[in-house]
């Protein structure tokens, strides 16, 4: 029988398998990466599947026919897969010589990805966000990667979030860190790109950005180095995040682990995981503006109660023609400026929604919408998601 093992300790388990990875639980970046090793074994017929959760330590719950090893371990943690002499593939980064085989993400390629990203909508500045957290090296690895690649390309690094020791003291609270993050992003020049290391800190700077009454994008173009779409894609403004290409992940990690355990491979060795590339939401969604004129009409699209502007007030108020606005619209964002005004609109409907306290009629009645079905039906077209399902959700993230 040719197994592949799968361990998580740091979650307090370790499954077995025949072959599979979950190697944080069930979130998603560990479900795409199990599909990825099943669309290989359906190709492998010598691979059976055979879960067997359990709890303990590795030297307990490595079965002693194991031939294989997909893992994500510290190298604290290798000494019984070692000890055993067990061929195992780990998906943690490490920074010294590995033993067995290990498969990265390209980092550096997710990195140039995003700043050529940035770069292409005209952030000549950027700044980053990473963990302070000193177990978090691919982190601040991440983040020194962002600042080598601006150094490259001659474009402005306005360095990464600080926070002062007085965040930390007498511990961490997410009230603390946002106020710190406040005081940092109004002291830096706008337009800026934002690169932050993962999902949960660029939410967390998205409602930094909101506090201080800055626009996403136009002040702050937000971009995550992670995929996590499902904490991303739902944030109003949704935040543009990194294709991983975990699936593909999966499949190059059974590939690898199988051709290891037959010979075809011989340790130790280590390849690297290429993103797909830019997954662009509206965070980005338009090119940075130094044309006064346009930046007033962006700011007024978003910047109204009850009564939704009509083409002609935004020309108006930008003190151009129709034409003039349409051009200069669709060559900053690739929309026109109906399609716009229809993404402003949603947005801060969805943005209203997250307020408990105010009726689905009441949200419909500041966003411009006759009746409160006409904007469930078009949350639903734009979401997925009911108005009800979508307060859900947020309040559970």
């Amino acid at each position: 029988m040719f197994y592949f093992g799968v361990s998580c300790p740091e979650q307090g388990y370790t499954n077995t398998m025949n072959i599979g990875i979950i190697p944080r639980g069930s979130d998603v970046w560990g479900q795409h990466l199990l599909k990825g090793i099943f669309l290989y074994a359906q190709e492998h017929e010598e691979l059976s599947l055979n879960v067997l959760p359990m709890l303990g330590s590795l030297n307990v719950v490595l079965p002693r026919n194991l031939d294989g090893l997909v893992c994500s371990l510290l190298p604290e943690e290798m000494g019984e897969v070692e000890r055993r002499g067990i061929p195992y593939l780990n998906l943690r980064m490490h920074q010294q010589d590995c033993c067995s085989a290990e498969l990265w993400t390209d980092d550096p390629e997710v990195v140039r990805l995003a700043v050529q990203h940035l770069e292409e909508r005209g952030c000549i500045r950027m700044a980053s966000f990473a963990d302070r957290n000193t177990e978090k090296t691919r982190e601040r690895n991440l983040q020194v990667m962002v600042h080598n690649r601006l150094e490259e390309l001659g474009l402005e690094d306005l360095g990464p979030f600080d926070p002062p020791p007085e965040v930390y003291a007498g511990g961490w609270t997410y009230e603390k860190q946002l106020s710190s993050m406040e005081t940092w992003l109004a002291g830096l020049p706008k337009p800026l790109g934002l690169i932050c290391t993962n999902g949960e800190h660029a939410r967390r700077a998205l409602e930094a950005i909101r506090r201080l009454g800055l626009e996403v994008p136009g002040d702050i173009f937000l971009l995550s180095l992670t995929n996590s779409s499902h904490l991303l894609e739902y944030n109003r403004p949704s935040i543009t995040t990194m294709d991983l290409n975990l699936t593909g992940k999966g499949v190059q990690a059974a590939r690898l682990i199988h051709e290891l355990v037959e010979g075809k491979r011989k340790a130790p060795f280590r390849e690297w995981c290429r993103p797909k590339g830019v997954i662009p939401r509206e965070s980005t969604a338009y090119a940075v503006t130094y044309d006064p004129q346009l930046n007033k009409v962006l700011k007024r699209m978003k910047s109204w109660e009850y009564d939704m502007p009509s083409i002609d007030e935004l020309a108006r108020y930008g003190g151009m023609s129709k034409r003039n606005l349409f051009r200069k619209i669709k060559d900053a964002t690739g929309r026109s400026p109906s399609e716009l005004l229809y993404r402003c609109r949603i947005e801060k409907a969805l943005n209203l929604l997250r307020n408990e306290q105010m009726g689905l009629s009441e949200v419909a009645d500041q966003c411009g919408y006759g009746l409160p079905s006409q904007l469930s039906r078009e949350i639903k077209q734009s979401t997925g998601l009911t108005p009800t399902q979508y307060r859900s959700y947020w309040k559970v993230q």
